[in-house]
């Protein structure tokens, strides 16, 4: 189990006050320079706010039911989800996040990944994009050989996107992706984004999950 699982694993007593303490770090006055995007801060704050809500129902045992345990977990779950990776690139694997600012969110100090870029994906992806039924698209990825196999030392293929106007210079800051094992890649958007821009990107990610390669030539298009 990695040292972010086992910190955020649903069974850990500090759970909520480490998930907390995390966003309380990233938004109170001076905010830590570690560049996470509004954006960002935002979708963390909307799938931590349920979870809180739901935990002062199922936090006496006594008195809550089945239903609200279950709707507890899921919560629960959606949060996790989005924290592992979130925490492994602003945190762990971020030069800018200091080690002063990782033991402030209750996190455990992992300075092999937050400082080292060893491992990183040096091949950039061959990208080509076509738009499928349902709002989506279909994207083939191809190494610098023009093959669909992954480098070595690459475990998934992660896909950046912005989805509007305005979207960041680096794909990096793209505060919305999906990893893939697969190829080609199916990424499909929710239908209420349908006609809308999107600025979309692909690099390797090495077997670890926590460093990102180089993305590929940035992508502009609609929502089908």
């Amino acid at each position: 189990m990695s040292q972010v699982q086992g910190q955020l694993d649903g069974s850990n007593p500090e759970y909520i006050n480490i998930t907390n303490q995390i966003y309380d770090v990233l938004t109170k006055v001076p905010i830590p320079k570690v560049g996470v995007p509004p954006a960002v801060i935002t979708q963390f704050k909307d799938l931590l706010d349920p979870v809180n809500a739901s935990w002062e129902i199922v936090k006496n045992k006594k008195t809550s039911t089945t239903v609200q345990l279950t709707l507890f977990n899921i919560n629960r779950d959606a949060l996790t989800t989005f924290l592992r990776p979130f925490i492994q690139q602003w945190f762990y694997n971020n030069p800018l996040a200091t080690n002063d600012i990782i033991q402030s969110t209750g996190l455990r100090l992992h300075s092999t990944t937050r400082v080292s870029h060893a491992g990183q994906p040096k091949e950039i992806p061959v990208v080509g994009i076509t738009p499928i039924a349902g709002h989506g698209f279909n994207a083939n990825v191809r190494n610098e050989q023009g093959k669909k196999a992954k480098p070595n030392f690459v475990g998934t293929t992660r896909v950046r996107y912005f989805i509007g106007i305005g979207a960041p210079a680096n794909p990096w800051e793209f505060p919305l992706f999906k990893d893939f094992t697969r190829n080609p890649i199916n990424l499909m958007i929710p239908a209420e984004f349908a006609g809308q821009m999107i600025t979309i990107a692909i690099c390797y990610v090495s077997t670890t999950g926590a460093v990102e390669g180089n993305y590929c030539v940035v992508i502009v298009t609609k929502v089908p």
